[in-house]
């Protein structure tokens, strides 16, 4: 009988590692038809508990790269001394309070902009106010110029004409 084992004389020794109807562990006699059809049936489950096996080993290394993953973010962590580095609501805060304070700049720019335009074109037509100014004084010294130059002829064809009036006795000066 299997698990049993019996020796000359009074030894008797049992064997309860196995089933005792576990047919792989018959030994061969006529017939091992029932023997082969265990061993074969016992590959089959092995089969299957090896691909169970194999399924498990893949889940477990998925789960094993994602908690590396997590260890990496987490071990990223430690770079921050202080809870105000990883604040970032109050950052989002600032940031939203630097961007409306980017707006009013840009929109005190478009002023800015608007007033240096201004200032250009009324520097620009001081300028041109000036040219027309020392044109216009050149034009008036010209014309003094002729003027004292007109009264000089004036004097001198008065003074031709009383000489010429003087010899034939007219007065052109009573015109």
């Amino acid at each position: 009988m299997p698990g049993q084992i019996k020796a000359p004389g009074e030894r008797h020794e049992k064997d309860d590692r196995y089933r005792l109807d576990d047919r792989s562990r018959y030994v061969l006699g006529w017939h091992n038809a029932a023997k082969i059809a265990a061993l074969e049936t016992k590959a089959k489950h092995l089969e299957k508990s090896l691909g169970e096996l194999g399924s498990r080993l893949s889940r477990i290394q998925t789960e094993q790269t994602l908690l590396k993953e997590r260890l990496t973010v987490l071990s990223k962590l430690g770079e921050y001394a202080d809870y105000h580095e990883l604040d970032w609501q109050l950052l989002a805060v600032e940031l939203a309070g630097l961007h409306d304070e980017k707006q009013k700049l840009e929109s005190a720019s478009d002023i800015l902009k608007q007033l240096t335009k201004q200032l250009n074109e009324a520097i620009q037509a001081s300028r041109d106010i000036e040219i027309r100014l020392e044109t216009l004084k050149d034009k008036r010294s010209k014309i003094e110029q002729k003027k004292i130059d007109s009264e000089a002829l004036l004097v001198q064809i008065q003074a031709l004409l009383n000489d010429t009036a003087g010899q034939s006795g007219l007065n052109y000066l009573d015109f």
